[in-house]
């Protein structure tokens, strides 16, 4: 039997909504870019998607990381943590890698094409 995958469309809506809510720190225009990147891998080094970061953001990659996952988390689980499974990320510590939902990925990628 397959696994059954989430539709993750209005979750994505949802986050694209909150990335773009005037007055954030990271406006739309840095923060959709990271979660671009992330969604175009799926499974990303933690070291890589800092470089990205700062590529996008000029400096504070920490912080413009921390803040993007965060707003989406929020927009998506409405809490501080995200699920583990069921969530639209995950950061295996052991590997510091990133790895994003196969189904969010692909409804990320299809809302921002």
């Amino acid at each position: 039997m397959a696994a059954k995958l989430l539709d993750w469309s209005t979750d994505v809506r949802d986050a694209i909504a909150r990335l773009g809510k005037p007055g954030l720190v990271f406006p739309f225009s840095k923060a959709a870019p990271l979660v671009d990147y992330l969604a175009s891998r799926m499974v990303v080094p933690r070291s890589e998607l800092l470089d990205r970061a700062m590529q996008i953001n000029g400096s504070d990659a920490e912080n413009f990381l921390a803040s993007t996952l965060a707003n989406v988390t929020m927009a998506i689980h409405h809490k501080g943590a995200v699920p583990d499974p069921g969530g639209w990320y995950f950061h295996d510590a052991d590997l510091d890698m990133y790895v994003l939902d196969r189904g969010f990925s692909a409804a990320w990628r299809s809302a921002r094409s």
